[in-house]
């Protein structure tokens, strides 16, 4: 979580003094945000006694912040250049803390929790950010940099055409199912091995 947090307040400019606050309309700062905040109240409640809280939960963090770095590396990576402290904060959200969460899902999450509709309801959220991002612009807001109203250039109807703009989303979204039934897969093979 501390890494999670020292990446978001470098993208916002905590430390030069000013606040970006338009950094929180990136997708990767929300799944940051989201994996800072659940294993903050993760480490609260195992420091208390208590089980991992809402591993359901859990695993949409997991799965999210894991479609944050593949799709960075595979996607993104190579398309702008980050300089000094910068440089850091894009390999503390893109890198460090989706290997992180996924090796704290491996390694401490009870597993045999999760069910065959748990991938589904883990594209709420990069599915809910699809919407986030298309709704805002429709309304006249501006997410990306250099005068790109899309936040991501996958996303840029503008460039691409709506018709491109929903293959991408579709190509995505089974991909990022194929990754959370891997997850399943891990999961139910790791519980079984327990036991």
């Amino acid at each position: 979580c501390t890494a999670a947090a020292l990446g978001i307040l470098i993208q916002m400019g905590a430390f030069e003094g000013t606040l970006r606050w338009s950094v929180l309309n990136y997708y990767t700062l929300m799944s940051n945000a989201l994996c800072a905040l659940y294993f903050f109240f993760e480490m609260l409640s195992i420091g208390s006694g208590a089980d991992t809280p809402l591993p359901g939960l859990k695993g949409a963090v997991v799965t999210g912040i894991t479609i944050t770095g593949l799709v960075y590396h595979f996607v993104l990576a190579g398309s702008f250049q980050m300089q000094g402290t910068l440089s850091l904060s894009n390999l503390l959200l893109h890198y460090a803390v989706p290997v992180m969460a996924v090796a704290d899902w491996l390694l401490f999450s009870p597993k045999g929790t999760y069910r065959l509709s748990s991938p589904f309801l883990w594209l709420l959220l990069p599915d809910g950010y699809f919407l986030y991002a298309t709704v805002r612009v429709a309304l006249g807001a501006t997410l990306g940099y250099g005068g790109n109203r899309y936040p991501y250039p996958f996303l840029n109807a503008d460039a691409l055409g709506w018709g491109q703009v929903l293959k991408n989303g579709l190509i995505m979204n089974l991909f990022f199912l194929l990754l959370g039934f891997l997850y399943l897969f891990l999961d139910r093979l790791m519980a079984k091995k327990a036991n």
